[in-house]
């Protein structure tokens, strides 16, 4: 639909604390279509993978998906959000992550995720987003991160989680007082931990996976 597409990068969306004790400034990238004649356009969130340890919100399949969803008329965003997974177990003598880390690690992901969204709905004028079409989507890490966002609630947080470090569900990662609802979920390859978080009357969810 459009062949012109504008852009903003490295907005700041919020700050957190993260696995080094260090406050870390969060970044997002914005693409929307140029010349638009409507006032609001859908959302979609691009949150990338690689295990909770690496890569980030550049890259040739983020870049990919939010130019094409920008070109077809939504506005599309794509993320940075704190990395790392600490090592509080041991493994033949060597200190290594538990699963505890690990839910952690996708614990603050979904935080940063969220004040994404919660950004995005204060800023719904300044990008012309229709705040009742807020999409999220991802690739592994990132998937399961848009599922967490989406389905975990307050009540089935994973007792492994160290919530007096880490802090509440929504977390602290920036713009308060901002709903971090979704209206649907496209799964590209990611997994939930607990399927007993989808539930009747959720957002909708698309999954796509493969064997190769």
């Amino acid at each position: 639909v459009f062949k012109e597409l504008d852009s903003a990068t490295n907005v700041a969306y919020g700050e957190a604390v993260n696995i080094k004790g260090e406050k870390e400034t969060l970044l997002l990238d914005v693409v929307m279509p140029k010349n638009d004649s409507l006032k609001y356009r859908p959302l979609v969130l691009f949150i990338h993978g690689g295990g909770f340890k690496n890569n980030s919100k550049n890259g040739s399949f983020s870049s990919m998906l939010c130019n094409s969803f920008a070109r077809k008329g939504y506005v599309s965003a794509t993320i940075d959000y704190r990395l790392g997974v600490e090592k509080s177990g041991f493994d033949s003598g060597k200190k290594a992550s538990t699963n505890g880390d690990y839910a952690e690690a996708l614990y603050r992901a979904q935080q940063d995720g969220k004040a994404a969204i919660r950004f995005f709905r204060k800023n719904a004028d300044k990008y012309g987003i229709d705040t009742a079409q807020i999409f999220i989507t991802g690739s592994s890490a990132g998937s399961m991160t848009c599922l967490a966002m989406a389905y975990m609630d307050e009540g089935q947080v994973p007792s492994l989680i160290d919530r007096n470090k880490w802090g509440t569900l929504d977390g602290e990662s920036g713009n308060p007082g901002y709903s971090s609802r979704v209206h649907g979920v496209m799964n590209a390859w990611g997994a939930v931990p607990d399927l007993n978080w989808l539930q009747p009357g959720e957002a909708p969810l698309y999954n796509v996976s493969g064997t190769e």
